[in-house]
């Protein structure tokens, strides 16, 4: 699928990227917003507009392993992208330190200051911060006594792991704190790039595809090359194995202690039962224990309670809603038919979605 839209973010990356001294970036938002595509599709722009070498940036993505293996990972990149050495290091070279690898880094844009800004991203930082807590700490350290000194270093963190970025890197307790340089989170896709995405679909089947998508990129290129809605969900998100099946759980299990009770609460909403007494029934929680989940569910954004025009803040004709459109057509249509779609009975599935979306995208 085709890069779209992304001005506003594209003018404070590059903002970024010309200001005059060393600049810490952070950029957070939701698995899937399109956070990685971003980030790579500024690079080649900055490299295609100053007909830049490939050494001028470093694109490195963290993962869930170890410290020690993130550490020789990151080492092995870095130390590729120095011209002074005559052959690649050897498969298990490693700084000894963070401290160490990142004082490398900075002689690295040194090198080049009178040339251009050295870009390093390090993509998926919440997984380093998960793999030591302490490693906010430490680039606390070196980025006040050496990086920050580096005026063409351009450092930029990105993080899926939204609770994460926020407490540990981004709040007042953080020893982060005052250090980033510019903010960026990244929000999904309006309703009106689907009009540049999807150019030969009627403006009601798009209608469809955002009240099942939202402006979600990933869930969006599922659909990509479908002559419609219908056979988009037949030929690309209801097939086994795609992210329409995976994602729901690991959205939950990553910002969740207890994802099994909260699934079971969105499941509850998204079918209907959206008053608290028809919650707790549906979803096997008691009444007083579930304010707990529903508070927790708000404050991820991924429910929102309304409450009538007229009534006080604090009415209990509250109803409760699933804010997020793909859990909400997830619970709704893919939860329950699930046995169904990996039977390949597909083409019931999606008679029956269709018939029955234009419900989904009124609420």
């Amino acid at each position: 699928m085709k890069f779209v839209d992304r001005r506003r973010e594209l003018k404070q990356l590059d903002d970024f990227y010309h200001r005059p001294r060393a600049g810490l970036l952070i950029v957070y938002g939701r698995r899937r917003v399109g956070k990685t595509s971003l980030l790579s599709h500024w690079l080649d722009q900055i490299a295609a507009q100053h007909k830049l070498p490939a050494n001028t940036s470093l694109f490195w993505t963290a993962t869930t392993q170890g410290i020690q293996y993130q550490l020789r990972d990151f080492s092995q990149a870095v130390i590729r992208l120095d011209p002074r050495l005559p052959a690649p290091p050897t498969p298990d070279y490693s700084f000894p330190t963070w401290d160490a690898a990142f004082g490398y880094l900075a002689d690295l844009a040194a090198m080049q200051s009178a040339k251009s800004p050295f870009v390093v991203v390090i993509d998926e930082f919440t997984y380093l911060v998960q793999s030591d807590p302490g490693i906010v700490s430490l680039l606390q350290r070196v980025w006040d006594h050496r990086l920050s000194r580096t005026t063409n270093l351009r450092l930029v963190f990105s993080g899926s792991l939204v609770g994460i970025m926020e407490k540990k890197v981004l709040s007042a307790q953080s020893p982060l704190y005052g250090r980033v340089t510019s903010l960026l989170k990244l929000n999904p896709l309006p309703f009106g790039t689907l009009a540049e995405l999807f150019p030969a679909w009627s403006s009601a089947e798009r209608a469809a595809l955002y009240s099942v998508c939202g402006g979600v990129p990933s869930y969006l290129a599922l659909f990509d090359g479908a002559s419609n809605f219908t056979r988009g969900l037949r030929e690309g998100a209801l097939v086994p194995g795609s992210l329409m099946f995976s994602d729901a759980a690991l959205l939950l299990n990553e910002r969740l202690t207890d994802p099994f009770v909260y699934s079971s609460v969105l499941g509850s909403i998204a079918s209907g039962y959206h008053i608290w007494t028809e919650i707790a029934k549906m979803a096997g929680v008691s009444e007083t224990n579930l304010g707990h989940y529903l508070d927790t569910l708000q404050a991820l954004g991924l429910v929102e309670r309304r409450s009538p025009v007229l009534a006080g803040a604090n009415t209990r004709r509250g109803r409760h809603h699933v804010r997020d459109p793909f859990l909400r057509f997830y619970y709704r249509f893919i939860l329950p038919h699930r046995t169904a779609i990996e039977r390949g009975e597909l083409a019931r599935v999606t008679e029956t979605i269709a018939s029955n979306w234009r419900g989904q995208m009124g609420r």
